[in-house]
């Protein structure tokens, strides 16, 4: 299995273990690379993918939600300016996720208006889980996948800004987690049980609200 490498430190980290408990005599491999990897030239049974899942001779299935959310610490909101549209963005600095690949402009949409801002800020990277570590910290304003920040907004480590507004960039891939497999693995068990689980997990832990989610997934085969 190939996947984004923050979503491995957010997701993969709590699934797999479980999944393996339930499946004793699954064996997984996992490779966790932001670049793209050719499923059938590299042999792999399934990519867990925010993008670029429409590929002939594959079969791209929705597992989880990968809206995103902008998000600050509460230390860093206490002493900014005020945040109200994207364009006091330019007052703050901005985290700002890179890949040599894509465009790192954000996208602001409401009401059928749409803004584009080019993101400044001291701190660039390829790393997510950096700038994620950053943003907790008080550095700064970074847009974060669902999956990512979600635990951290309950805890009270971030704060999600500006949420009237649609969120979009192409360094966060689309608005949804895919598993992407070959056609010719259409029939394996092993596919189709990770993927199933995949969907019950992503839906009892990542859902606008865990205690629903949870109890209408009560028949849930895996539980964390």
């Amino acid at each position: 299995i190939t996947a984004p490498l923050s979503f491995g430190r957010a997701v993969l980290s709590g699934f797999c273990p479980a999944f393996m408990q339930r499946y004793p005599e699954v064996v997984l491999e996992l490779q966790l690379a932001d670049r793209y990897m050719d499923l059938v030239a590299e042999n792999l049974d399934l990519a867990l993918r925010l993008g670029h899942h429409d590929l002939p001779g594959q079969i791209a299935k929705v597992v989880g939600d990968n809206r995103v959310m902008l998000c600050a610490a509460p230390s860093y909101l206490a002493q900014a300016p005020a945040l109200h549209t994207p364009h006091d963005l330019p007052q703050h600095p901005c985290l700002v996720y890179r890949h040599p690949m894509l465009n790192p402009a954000w996208f602001f949409a409401r009401d059928g208006h749409s803004v584009r801002i080019e993101p400044q800020g001291r701190l660039r990277s390829d790393n997510f889980d950096l700038l994620l570590d950053a943003a907790c910290a008080g550095q700064g304003i970074l847009p974060c996948p669902r999956w990512s920040a979600l635990h951290h907004v309950r805890a009270g480590r971030l704060v999600q800004v500006l949420a009237d507004y649609q969120f979009s960039g192409e360094s966060f891939g689309r608005d949804h987690v895919y598993a992407v497999y070959p056609a010719s693995r259409r029939n394996a068990l092993k596919v189709r049980l990770f993927v199933d689980e995949m969907q019950q997990w992503m839906a009892c832990h990542f859902s606008d609200t865990p205690a629903a989610a949870a109890s209408g997934n009560s028949g849930s085969k895996l539980k964390s």
